[in-house]
């Protein structure tokens, strides 16, 4: 319930104002009070019936020790009526103290582009022009009595943005600036100039200003967004107009007071190097946890020309308008921008950067052990190596990543491995071929991680795996092109001797499988295209379906356990008497190993609230799976059990069961935690939801308000 505030009679005794606006809302509660408190009140207003009302009004309450109010028909964008107006208060009440600028209007809540000339010119004459007028005329009558005081109704749209309302609120925005000018120019003068900056009340504008019906619903809904958990009123506006009119604001000058029942301290917070912009909602990031826009801290977002989108709003409804006008046509259009701009030149990264990874299972058969005189166990420990700096350098690599920007972290490695891809051009030795390979690890390291953190800042929740899998599909096509590559470079012994070799393919051990099924080594290096470009339908096609359920947990399990009947078919049937069933498995086993890495990637990415934490986070996980299972994927295909690799396909049959396990105890985890925060917000009153939300917002995924994917 809103506290009353005791009148105290007499502050404005003796002392004139003239008050434009005053024959209805703000301006007649200002007049009303003004009198109460002794002053002789000039209703300075355009609208005759709305004046002569206020003016009979006040007649019929007055008491003893009131002031008295005429009612003055005044077009306040005039400069002869601000001239009139001086005369008419000295002529009929002595003296001028008090000029209250609280005259104003505004247009039906709409786009900029749809807001006429007409409408425009009317804001900037009625909310600005009307204050130089007022300048003009009246500040040199009152630098003459050396006292004065002029107060100016503002708003709060004058300190943030209102989408739909921008040059009203340009407007507000020119008045909160030019009352602080004038304060400092007037001063000297003992001329005191203040603004009131009013939250949205329930005035004949309150519709225009919200854009939709003013129902006691609205109102409430509108209210809970407030601290105070109410709308402005007139009454707590007007008695912020008496104390600065009143001498007990006489060292009170330059300020522009919000009358906002804490709203603006709620909602604008100040960011370094960005001044202040609101980061309560991001326009079109629709079920996002966190703004879309790469290092906030930084820069303010840029805004295209198409999108008009990346745009931080600071409450609900104007959230809700913005999405209204920018429909699914529109958003549509902005997503494929963003994949056109995005995925194509990232996906070309990821495909060279495979490719150098994939092409040593091809050059193996192509003669890379006789040219390097390598043994099987030097084999093997070439391809661990790599391991190694890769898993240690992906979380660093994603902390500078946050600490430079994408556009110069991303080309400075590339650079880098491409440099140590030339000089694997010319190895000669195992000891060569050990140090890039480990280098092309420290230098490969931050791709992966870095691109996939990239997409989830520019992606919704059931945007982003549908995304990364056609960006992730590059390893397969990679996988297909070393197939392609390696089987034209095995003719080309005659034409050059020095022969450059890459990194891994599927475990390292696709194109060497497929030959000991019988084939020669040309043969099965065009034998791998079919298997990945398999994969890559397939993990397309399960990114699809994950995002379109909203779920995680299916797009993990199920590739897992075809991969199991792959590997089961492995073990149980001879490679030598069937080796068109074992090349059928390398289809099952392909379907595990390409569609789950952007399921738990983006699993991961939904779950991890902040980008620092995110950026961190992923890498973690790439880190830990890469540590693991590129150490133990390039050993555990020992030479001495060709054909069947039964060692191998066991481990992967158990490493693929344990996965389900650990995929199904976090999914169980999930829904618990889930559960428990929406038991814990049925118990919070409905009328602090908004603050608790706001004030645990800062918690990111520790939040009672987040909600993990499941």
């Amino acid at each position: 319930m809103r506290p009353t505030i005791p009148l105290s009679l007499g502050r404005l005794s003796g002392k004139t104002a003239l008050i434009t606006g005053a024959g209805s809302g703000i301006g007649e509660g200002i007049a009303k009070f003004f009198t109460k408190e002794g002053a002789n009140v000039v209703i300075a207003d355009i609208a005759k019936d709305g004046g002569e009302r206020v003016e009979k009004d006040i007649q019929q309450s007055h008491f003893e020790g009131h002031g008295r109010a005429l009612f003055l028909k005044f077009d306040c964008t005039t400069s002869r009526a601000w001239k009139d107006g001086l005369k008419f208060a000295r002529d009929e009440f002595g003296n001028l103290d008090i000029v209250v600028n609280n005259a104003g209007t505004t247009y039906n809540k709409k786009s900029s582009v749809e807001v006429t000339e007409a409408e425009f010119d009317k804001i900037i004459a009625v909310n600005t022009k009307s204050i130089y007028h007022s300048v003009v005329e009246i500040m040199p009558y009152m630098a003459e009595q050396r006292r004065g005081v002029f107060i100016n109704t503002s708003s709060v749209a004058g300190f943030k943005v209102r989408p739909g309302q921008v040059f009203y609120g340009g407007t507000k925005g020119f008045v909160n600036t030019i009352t602080q000018g004038l304060a400092a120019e007037w001063g000297p003068y003992n001329i005191r100039v203040n603004s009131i900056c009013p939250l949205r009340s329930p005035t004949a504008l309150l519709e225009k200003f919200s854009g939709v019906p003013d129902t006691p619903e609205e109102r409430a809904r509108f209210s809970k967004s407030v601290p105070l958990q109410r709308m402005g009123d007139v009454d707590a506006i007007a008695h912020a107009a008496v104390y600065l009119a009143s001498d007990e604001a006489n060292f009170v000058t330059g300020i522009n007071f919000p009358v906002d029942g804490g709203r603006l301290a709620k909602y604008i917070v100040s960011i370094p190097n960005c001044g202040k912009v609101s980061n309560r909602y991001c326009f079109l990031r629709f079920d996002s946890v966190l703004p879309t826009t790469m290092d906030l801290e930084k820069e303010p977002p840029e805004h295209t020309e198409e999108a008009r989108s990346v745009v931080f709003l600071d409450d609900r409804e104007e959230y809700d308008y913005l999405s209204s006008k920018f429909d699914t046509k529109r958003r549509d259009k902005l997503l494929r921008k963003i994949d056109w701009r995005l995925l194509p030149i990232l996906s070309l990264f990821y495909l060279i950067s495979f490719m150098d990874r994939a092409n040593i299972g091809n050059a193996k058969l192509q003669g890379l052990e006789e040219d390097l005189n390598l043994t099987p166990g030097e084999y093997n420990w070439a391809l661990t190596i790599f391991f190694f700096p890769y898993g240690a350098f992906e979380v660093p690599s994603n902390l500078a990543l946050k600490f430079t920007k994408p556009s110069i972290w991303i080309p400075i490695i590339m650079l880098s491995w491409g440099l140590v891809m030339m000089c694997m051009g010319w190895v000669q030795d195992y000891s060569g071929l050990l140090a890039t390979r480990f280098f092309l690890g420290v230098t490969e390291a931050g791709l992966f991680p870095g691109v996939t953190y990239l997409c989830s800042t520019w992606y919704c929740r059931y945007e982003l795996q549908f995304r990364i899998a056609l960006f992730y599909c590059a390893a397969s096509l990679a996988g297909s092109f070393s197939g392609l590559l390696a089987f034209g470079i095995g003719f080309m012994d005659d034409i050059i001797h020095d022969r450059i070799y890459g990194t891994y393919a599927l475990s390292f051990s696709l194109p060497t499988t497929i030959k000991i099924l019988g084939y020669t080594a040309a043969q099965a290096q065009l034998m791998t295209i079919p298997v990945y470009a398999f994969a890559s339908i397939m993990c397309v096609l399960n990114a699809w379906v994950s995002d379109r359920l909203g779920r995680r947990y299916h797009a993990v399990v199920v590739p897992y356990l075809i991969g199991i009947i792959g590997f089961i078919i492995c073990i149980t049937v001879d490679p030598v008497e069937k080796p068109g069933v074992i090349y059928l498995a390398m289809f099952f086993i392909a379907t595990a190993l390409f569609p789950t890495t952007p399921s738990v990637v983006c699993w991961m990415a939904n779950n991890l609230s902040g980008q620092w934490k995110r950026a961190v986070g992923m890498a973690l996980t790439f880190t830990g799976g890469n540590l693991i299972g590129g150490v133990v994927g390039s050993n555990i295909f020992l030479v001495r059990e060709s054909p069947k690799f039964h060692t191998a396909y066991y481990i992967m049959v158990a490493v693929f069961g344990a996965g389900i396990l650990v995929a199904t105890f976090k999914l169980w985890l999930l829904i618990a935690t889930n559960k428990k925060r929406n038991s814990l917000i049925e118990c919070v009153p409905e009328e602090r939801l908004a603050i608790l939300d706001e004030e645990t917002k800062s918690l990111g995924d520790r939040s009672p308000f987040f909600r993990y994917t499941l």
